[in-house]
C-alpha cells in the first residue's frame, strides 16, 4: 500500500506551480504525489514514510482555565 505523503513529515508544499508537491529527504518536486514518483523509479513503495506529529490546537482566549 501506496503512503499517504500529506502525513508523511518529510512532505512539503513548492512554490512551484507547475510543480507543487514535494519531498525534502528525496528533494522531489513534482505534480503527482512524491511516493508515486518513487514507484515508478524504484519500483516499491517509499520506505521513508514517518507519519507527522499533528500540530496542537491552541484555543487562545477560549481557554475556561484562563478565566477562573
Amino acid at each position: 500500500m501506496q503512503p499517504d505523503c500529506m502525513k508523511c513529515r518529510h512532505y512539503q508544499v513548492t512554490w512551484d506551480k507547475n510543480f507543487p508537491r514535494g519531498c525534502r529527504l528525496f528533494q522531489i518536486k513534482s505534480k503527482q504525489s512524491p511516493a508515486t514518483v518513487v514507484k515508478q523509479n524504484t519500483g516499491s513503495h517509499c520506505q521513508e514514510f514517518q507519519e507527522r506529529k499533528a500540530a496542537k490546537k491552541d484555543q487562545g482566549l477560549n481557554d475556561d482555565k484562563l478565566w477562573e
